[in-house]
C-alpha cells in the first residue's frame, strides 16, 4: 500500500504559505502542493461519500497509487496582523478552544469510521496553529480535559465532557466520542511569522 508523504508536502508549503486566512485557504493550498509535487492524484475538496445512511463531506480525498486517502484539516488561530509579500492577514480568534478540540476528535472518530468499514484506505487528522495552548498540557480540572490535545500524550477510548461543561459548550455536541485505536500526538514546526510559532498535529490512521 503506496503512502501518503504529508509531513513532505507541509515542509515543502510551508517556505511559500507560512500561514493562511482561512481553513478553506490552507485546504486549497495543501491540496495545490500535493497535486504540483506528484504525491497524490485524483484529489477532491470537500468531497462526499456515502456511510449506512449518512453522507460524509471528507475536507480532502485523493489517491495514491491504488490507496484511496481521506484528509480531515483544522486551522486554528488567535489573533494576528501581518503583511507579508504585499499581502495582508488578518487572523481572528474562532470558536472556544474546548470546542475546537472536541471537533478535532470528532474528525478522529469519522476517518476511523470510513477506514473500518472499507470506504478508504488510509486517514489523516491534520491541525495547524499558532496557539500554544493547544499543544501545551494546560491546566488540570478543565471540563474539556479528555479532549486535551498536549504534545506528547496518547489519546483512547471514550472522550466525553466533564459533567461541569455547560449546556451552550456542549450544545450540537454533547455525544461522546469513541477513538478505537490508540493515538499518540506529536506536535511539530509549520513556521514562524514574526514572534508567532506555527505547529501542527498530524494523526495517521489506518484499517
Amino acid at each position: 500500500m503506496a503512502a501518503l508523504e504529508l509531513p513532505r508536502a507541509l515542509t515543502a508549503l510551508a517556505p511559500r504559505r507560512p500561514l493562511f486566512h482561512s481553513e478553506a485557504d490552507f485546504q486549497h493550498a495543501l491540496a495545490w502542493e500535493l497535486a504540483a509535487s506528484g504525491l497524490a492524484t485524483e484529489i477532491r475538496l470537500e468531497r462526499p461519500l456515502d456511510h449506512a445512511a449518512d453522507r460524509l463531506y471528507v475536507d480532502v480525498v485523493a489517491r495514491v497509487g491504488d490507496t484511496r486517502v481521506a484528509i480531515e484539516l483544522k486551522y486554528w488561530s488567535r489573533v494576528l496582523a501581518v503583511e507579508i509579500d504585499g499581502e495582508t492577514f488578518r487572523l481572528k480568534s474562532g470558536a472556544a478552544q474546548d470546542v475546537r478540540r472536541y471537533d478535532f476528535w470528532k474528525d478522529v472518530e469519522r476517518v476511523q469510521t470510513l477506514l473500518s468499514t472499507g470506504i478508504v484506505d488510509v486517514g489523516f487528522v491534520l491541525a495547524l496553529t499558532n496557539d500554544p495552548g493547544y499543544w501545551t498540557p494546560g491546566r488540570d480540572g478543565t471540563v474539556d480535559r479528555a479532549f486535551r490535545m498536549a504534545d506528547g500524550s496518547m489519546v483512547r477510548g471514550e472522550l466525553a465532557w466533564d459533567p461541569r461543561a455547560s449546556e451552550g459548550t456542549r450544545k450540537g455536541r454533547e455525544r461522546t466520542i469513541s477513538i478505537r485505536q490508540p493515538v499518540p500526538l506529536r506536535w511539530a514546526d509549520y513556521s514562524v511569522v514574526g514572534t508567532e510559532r506555527f505547529r501542527y498535529v498530524l494523526v495517521p490512521l489506518t484499517r
